[in-house]
């Protein structure tokens, strides 16, 4: 692990009264930063001289992945250690305790019971209430508090970041970084700090959205046209936007049959397409920027079906019209239905469909450490594409081999090839149809030009008011309340 490397955050509260039970216990605490380098303990005696102590203790708090509250009559009659504390509490019932760690100690008995627990079920916690009743025992107390730390930093470090990404070329940056969907140890990120990566595919955005809410998603994808209706499915989780991996070149397309040949044509005619995706909003686009109105033709919405549902059924129903897909189901419906030709596509409104990456705040406090190095390292995989003709095809076969991988032993090899080669011939057209992002442009998109606002905010503001007007004066919508840069604004450069 990298000297100095600190992404374990342990934060200690106590009054200044009982510094001298935290003396006491920090002896054997200090073992702890001995057996794990990328542990760091803070207590309110590192706040800094001139330093706002309450914002202080606050930002360190929000960043804490352990809590050790060392509770006692002083602590609760200290106005800004009992406000901080409570909004831990708060903090941490919202979240289920998902993600961090809080530890009461009761080292002065007072009415804890009525004065916290009441409120916060602390009790549910593990908590310490024995060193008050047994002070000639102390060190074998504080021998247990530090190896229940030491557990919980072990389960932090064994922790995986859950990534959920669609079948979609634009996110082979990251795949690349991983080598593959499942938990790799050659990356920078587990070298550092011993965290893995994995990958689950989920084309569907209310399922994605659902991963989210219950914990079996840390990172998820949206396209910026859609990201308000993302944000408002997760208003509960406090979700942001913390970067941009790809936009879509030609990769999205309006697929015709029947004669139709211009989006003129497409006039009363059946379209099916997947509900609140980007293939939703560029479809809605092209018929304004064509001059016609989304009633102008008849509407197939689907709603939570698989894109290759979507697919089969134009290609077997010919009553159907038009379909709105983006790739590889692009090139599929191309080649299994004949007479179909593509009337609109991306390539033609460039950065209309942009890719980008969604967190909660609460995991962006607890790991913006990790994230820096994951994205550092994604970035540094998509500068080799716009170098290295032959990196794409070895890429390419990182990602077909990751797909490929979960399917079972018992489907013959022959399949499997015919499989490879469908989805070779897939992932190469679409990458042909996608602008993977840089660092370089993922700060130019989220930074702010001679004061204006950023093209990204201007793009956002751009869909809440074609799609999305009951947002236009929602507080919590606005750009500057669903984005974090941190993220972005702690790489400082790509490559060794």
């Amino acid at each position: 692990m990298k000297k100095g490397a600190k992404n374990i955050n342990i934060a200690v509260l106590y009054a200044d009264a009982d510094k001298d039970t935290w003396a006491e216990m920090e002896r054997h605490l200090g073992i702890l930063a001995k057996m794990h380098s990328n542990v760091r303990i803070w207590t309110v005696k590192d706040i800094d001289l001139g330093a706002v102590i309450n914002r202080e203790i606050r930002r360190e708090l929000s960043q804490a992945d352990i809590t050790l509250l060392l509770l006692s009559a002083d602590f609760a009659i200290e106005d800004v250690f009992d406000e901080e504390t409570r909004i831990l509490l708060s903090n941490y019932a919202a979240h289920s305790g998902k993600g961090r760690y809080v530890m009461p100690v009761i080292v002065q008995d007072f009415m804890w019971r009525d004065h916290y627990d009441d409120a916060f079920d602390i009790e549910k916690l593990k908590f310490f209430d024995r060193i008050i009743d047994t002070p000639g025992s102390r060190d074998a107390i504080y021998r247990e508090i530090t190896e229940t730390l030491n557990q919980y930093i072990k389960e932090i470090n064994a922790r995986s970041i859950r990534f959920v990404i669609p079948t979609w070329v634009g996110f082979i940056g990251g795949i690349m970084y991983n080598n593959g969907f499942i938990r790799s140890r050659q990356t920078s990120l587990y070298k550092q700090y011993k965290r893995t990566l994995r990958y689950e595919i989920s084309d569907n955005v209310e399922e994605t959205c659902q991963m989210m809410e219950s914990g079996e998603a840390d990172l998820i994808w949206a396209t910026l046209d859609r990201l308000p209706s993302v944000l408002f499915k997760l208003k509960d989780h406090n979700p942001k936007v913390i970067a941009q991996v790809s936009w879509s070149n030609g990769a999205d397309a309006i697929i015709a049959r029947n004669g139709i040949k211009t989006l003129e044509e497409l006039k009363g005619k059946k379209v099916i397409y997947p509900y609140d995706s980007p293939a939703f909003t560029f479809l809605k686009y092209v018929l304004k920027e064509t001059g016609m109105d989304t009633f102008d033709i008849v509407h197939l919405p689907q709603k939570n079906v698989d894109l290759d549902v979507i697919s089969k059924t134009f290609q077997h129903d010919e009553s159907i019209d038009g379909v709105v897909m983006w790739s590889p189901y692009v090139e599929s419906c191309l080649a299994e239905v004949p007479g179909t030709t593509v009337i609109a596509h991306t390539g033609d409104y460039p950065n209309l469909i942009t890719d980008v990456i969604v967190a909660t705040q609460e995991f962006v406090n607890l790991n913006r450490d990790e994230l820096r190095l994951l994205f550092q390292g994604w970035f540094e995989e998509t500068a080799k594409f716009a170098q290295d003709e032959l990196y794409k095809i070895g890429a390419l076969g990182v990602l077909i081999e990751a797909i490929i991988e979960p399917l079972p032993t018992i489907i013959p090899t022959e399949i499997k090839a015919d499989l490879v080669d469908s989805l070779r011939t897939y992932f190469q057209s679409s990458l042909e149809k996608v602008h993977l992002s840089t660092l370089e442009e993922n700060k130019a998109f989220f930074g702010k030009v001679d004061g204006e606002e950023s093209p990204a905010a201007a793009l956002y503001q751009r869909f809440l008011e074609f799609q999305f007007p009951e947002f236009l004066l929602d507080p919590a919508m606005q750009w500057d309340q669903v984005v974090d840069t941190s993220v972005l604004d702690g790489i400082t450069k790509v490559g060794k």
